[in-house]
């Protein structure tokens, strides 16, 4: 008996101090301070949340709480016209007290601008889309902000593209001068393809082809530009050379410079049944490239010929 009583003591013992040393390592004990920090914090999020729904905040947002006959109005229909209108210019009005400026003064810089953007006839429809919560008067005036900032930009664009673009330009970039142009290296363009400009971040317009897979998904940052007609030089583009012989070089070289195009690198990318070379050419212009392709084809053991691009 004495025996039994010792082991189950000992388990006793046993299971209590794992309860204890369960409960010293809890986290309310070994962080009680971060516990009320939390719950703190949750706190603060439920007020946040709460905050905007007080009425001075709903009035501060350019709304008020409307009573009709002593009740709360909470739907337009329950409001007639007149009663929306005066709704509207007490809206106003409290916006005119806010910004600290007169109805004449509001009525010179904002209203004929307001009436036209937003297809209003007169004061009245005004007030009575204000009182039925149609707009509020601060979208209403940074929308108009906006449209006097982009009206700006546009007149300064157009005063740059009164400029004389520089004469030694490779490419005119529309309504601007003096910027840092680029030729891209994906697709590189010639005179005579279709190009189009992309505005980088901090360096300038890089020129593509129209047809360049690296612009192709793009709609914004995009700009309109054309060749230079006035230069006389060459410039770089690639090809790719399919060919079933591997002795052809010669003839290439030989069709190059009978067709006043030079040969800048020159190497093999497949050994298989198809010889595939890469040909970077130096050429004025695409009817020169064109010219050049089609006098390659007489070679005869050329399958085919395209512009590469990365």
């Amino acid at each position: 008996l004495i025996e039994r009583l010792k082991f189950s003591l000992t388990n006793l013992t046993s299971v209590k101090e794992k309860e204890l040393i369960k409960v010293k390592n809890s986290y309310i004990l070994k962080n009680p301070l971060k516990l009320v920090e939390n719950k703190g914090n949750k706190y603060l999020q439920i007020l946040a949340k709460l905050d905007p729904l007080s009425p001075l905040k709903t009035i501060e947002r350019g709304y008020s709480i409307v009573k009709r006959d002593g009740h709360v109005v909470t739907s337009i229909t329950s409001v007639k016209k007149d009663d929306n209108i005066n709704r509207g210019m007490v809206l106003l009005d409290g916006y005119l007290k806010k910004k600290n400026i007169t109805f004449e003064m509001f009525q010179d810089k904002y209203l004929n601008k307001l009436f036209d953007n937003y297809k209003i006839k007169d004061i009245d429809e005004f007030s009575m889309s204000l009182g039925m919560g149609k707009y509020t008067i601060d979208n209403m005036i940074k929308s108009i902000v906006k449209e006097e900032e982009k009206r700006k930009k546009s007149i300064t664009l157009k005063g740059i593209s009164k400029k004389k673009q520089e004469v030694d330009s490779d490419i005119l970039v529309e309504n601007m001068s003096s910027i840092k142009v680029t030729i891209s290296g994906c697709c590189k363009p010639i005179p005579g393809d279709n190009i189009i400009g992309y505005i980088t971040k901090g360096a300038g317009i890089t020129v593509h082809r129209s047809n360049c897979k690296n612009i192709m998904d793009l709609d914004e940052r995009l700009i309109n530009v054309k060749w230079n007609d006035n230069l006389n030089k060459k410039y770089p583009t690639d090809l790719l050379i399919y060919t079933n012989e591997d002795d052809i070089l010669l003839d290439i070289i030989t069709k190059a410079s009978s067709n006043d195009v030079v040969i800048d690198s020159i190497f093999t990318l497949n050994k298989s049944s198809l010889k595939v070379l890469s040909v970077t050419v130096l050429v004025k212009n695409i009817e020169v490239l064109d010219k050049f392709c089609k006098d390659l084809y007489n070679i005869g053991s050329i399958v085919k010929i395209e512009r590469q691009m990365f």
